[in-house]
This record gives structure tokens, C-alpha cells and sequence, in this order.
């Protein structure tokens, strides 16, 4: 159904057509090649019979009726015999000719009836004797047959052509997604490499303290690598070669193992961490992706908040899992509410990264939902895996 919404009604007519179009060319290719099939059995079977051979094996084996035809009179009887005597067989000359003995097979078909018949000569009262195929049911069931499984090819090519768009669409978005993730990527890797050239610049003319510039030029080479690391993750993403690998594991020894990984940087800022998560969460989840999306989360909450980050656990149901992490910096903006997930979006603070945005791709990746929440003294990212 979504792949449905975002096709517009020209590409669904065109689709349905297209599909429509080719079940139509497939059955009546079949329709024609079952008719040759069916005649050239029949005609086997009436021959075979004529020429006394009827013990050849034929298969399916076809039942063979020899008729006595008068014109004086009409023949009611199973098969549509009376159908095909008086409507069909009497009004063709061709079939009565002397000629057309034991040589020429006859095809008389309607809505109703489809028999061959081989003139096989006069009895002795001067009656016309006729072998006989009734191959009304075959018809019937081979196209009947014939005709479902054209439909069912016809919706078959349906799904595989909307598979095509779907392909198609994401294609097209994946493709705008890199430009404009290169595009955005180049501009704001200009700045650390800029500022990379210029420490060096000063350096080479010894017009600053190496210590101060080497530090400067290591933040600015982490935050490149920072940068260059989560445009390739992003990009695996969008080509699907990344994928969960789920497991069970216990989503808590997950947040601590990464909270140790700030807790320096929340010591130097007066940060204080706190973990209130009482009872182990087993979940089957990807643990590297866990570990990016809530290192990411914990990074950033580190450089907003201003007294202590809360990491606490909602409500868990029905084998979800519901996690908080709480800061007390200032609340973020409407737009940054509304952005805050977007690539590169440049937040309040004027930094600009696809933390955050590689989180909520991890997140759904896996089934579940992210959010941030303004608090009345604070921020709140919400995430239920």
C-alpha cells in the first residue's frame, strides 16, 4: 500500500495496463497452440480409427464415435450430435464429397459444441457414416485452465512491475539522498580542513604554540573523521547493504558499556550521569547498532546539558522496551524539534553532524521509534525498540 501511495494514478493505469496487455497476448498464444494441440490429436484419433488402428496408444486417449447420418430426418442425442449433424455437418458439401473420404478431417465449432468428424463412406441403406471427436469439454477445460493461469500470471507481472517502481522510487531517493549528503558533507568538511590549514600555516611561520595548534588540529581531524565515518554508514544504509543482525542481549550492559565512554567527558563539564535502569532488558536487537545509536544520543546530551543526564527506563510491555534520556539544558526549539533527526541539520547550538539522524535510521532499521521531547527544564529523547 505505501508503494501505492507514492505512485501517481498515470503510473498505476500504466502498470494495470501493461499487465492486462500481456496476460491477453499470453492467453491467446496458449488459446491458439491448445487449438492446434486438440486438432492435431483429434485428427490422429479419427485417422487412427479409420485406418482400424484405434489400438495405438493416444494420450490422453480420446473416445471415437462412428455416426449414420440421413438427411431425412434430425439426430437428437447426447454430445450435441443433433447440434453438430443438422447446423454444421449437412450444410458443408465439402464434408459429403466422395473426395473427403477417409482423407479429410472436418472442424465445426460454435459458443456450444467443437467437434471433428472423417467421412468414412455409405453403409448399405445409403446412409452417410461418420467417425466423430467431441472435444467440447477439452476445449472448455484446457482454456478455462488456460485463462486462470494467464490471470494469475497477469497479477504476478502486476506485483512485478510495482516491485519495479518501488525499486525505481527508492533508487531515485537513495540518489538524492548521497547529493545532497555529499553536498552538505563537502560544505561542512571545509571548515575543520580549514582550519586544519590554517594551524599548520601558523605553525610552518611559528606564529602560534605548537602544543595550542596540535590540539586544535587533532579536534578538528576527529571531528573529520567523525563526519567522512557516518556519511559511509549513512551510505551503506541507503544502498540496504546494512542490515540488523539480531540477537539477544541485554540492553542495559549495552548503556553502560557506552556510558563509560563519556563519563571523562561529563566529568570535565560538571556533567553528572545517572543511571537509574534497576532490572537487566533482554531484547533481540543488533548490539552495534544499540551501541552507536545510544553512544550518539549520550555524546550529544553530554554537550547540552548543564547539570546531569537521566537514563531511566519507561514503560516496557508486551516484549518492548522503552528507554529515556533526560538532559537539563536548555529545551530545544520547534525547529529543532521538527529537524533535530534530519542529516546535517544544523541544531540551536550551531553544530551540524548525522548523529542523531544515523540513530533514528538504526532505530527503525530495527522495528523501533525515536523522538525528542522539549521537558520543561530540559530535553528528552524517547526511543521504544
Amino acid at each position: 500500500m505505501c508503494v501505492l501511495n507514492r505512485l501517481s494514478w498515470r503510473q498505476c493505469l500504466r502498470i494495470v495496463i501493461r499487465s492486462i496487455g500481456a496476460g491477453a497476448a499470453l492467453f491467446l498464444v496458449c488459446a491458439l497452440a491448445l487449438e492446434f494441440t486438440i486438432g492435431a490429436n483429434a485428427g490422429r484419433a479419427l485417422r487412427e480409427y479409420y485406418d482400424d488402428s484405434a489400438d495405438s496408444i493416444i494420450r490422453p486417449p480420446i473416445p471415437v464415435y462412428e455416426l449414420a447420418v440421413s438427411k431425412d430426418r434430425t439426430y437428437p442425442g447426447p454430445f450435441l450430435f443433433d447440434v453438430f449433424i443438422n447446423s454444421s455437418y449437412c450444410s458443408t458439401p465439402e464434408a459429403q464429397s466422395s473426395e473427403a473420404v477417409g482423407t479429410s478431417v472436418f472442424h465445426f465449432f460454435n459458443w456450444e459444441y467443437d467437434g471433428y468428424c472423417l467421412p468414412m463412406g455409405r453403409n448399405e441403406v445409403g446412409d452417410e457414416i461418420l467417425c466423430f471427436v467431441d472435444m467440447t469439454f477439452a476445449r472448455f477445460a484446457t482454456l478455462s485452465s488456460c485463462g486462470l493461469a494467464c490471470l494469475l500470471l497477469t497479477i504476478v507481472i502486476g506485483v512485478l512491475q510495482l516491485r519495479s517502481e518501488q525499486y525505481s522510487i527508492r533508487r531515485d531517493r537513495i540518489d538524492e539522498n548521497l547529493e545532497a549528503a555529499f553536498a552538505n558533507a563537502s560544505h561542512e568538511l571545509k571548515t575543520p580542513l580549514m582550519a586544519i590549514r590554517g594551524y599548520v600555516d601558523a605553525l610552518q611561520c611559528h606564529a602560534i604554540d605548537e602544543d595550542f595548534a596540535l590540539a586544535r588540529i587533532a579536534a578538528a581531524s576527529e571531528r573529520m573523521y567523525e563526519m567522512i565515518d557516518g556519511i559511509l554508514r549513512i551510505s551503506r544504509l541507503d544502498s540496504g547493504l546494512k542490515k540488523p543482525v539480531l540477537a539477544m542481549w541485554d540492553v542495559r550492559e549495552i548503556i553502560y558499556d557506552e556510558a563509560r565512554m563519556i563519563e571523562e567527558d561529563c566529568r570535565k563539564d560538571g556533567v553528572d550521569l545517572i543511571m537509574d535502569l534497576p532490572r537487566p532488558l533482554w531484547f533481540p536487537c543488533d548490539r552495534a547498532m544499540i551501541s552507536t545509536i545510544v553512544l550518539n544520543i549520550l555524546s550529544n546530551a553530554c554537550r547540552h546539558a548543564e547539570n546531569f543526564i537521566h537514563i531511566s527506563e519507561g514503560n516496557s510491555v508486551n516484549g518492548e522496551i522503552e528507554l529515556f534520556i533526560d538532559n537539563d539544558g536548555h529545551p530545544p526549539s520547534q525547529s529543532t524539534v521538527a529537524h533535530a533527526f534530519d542529516r546535517f541539520y544544523k541544531g540551536d547550538g550551531g553544530n551540524t553532524g548525522i548523529g542523531l539522524a544515523l540513530s533514528k535510521e538504526y532505530v527503525e532499521l530495527m522495528g523501533g521509534e525515536i523522538e525528542i521531547q522539549p521537558l520543561s527544564r530540559g530535553t528528552r529523547i524517547r526511543i521504544r525498540l
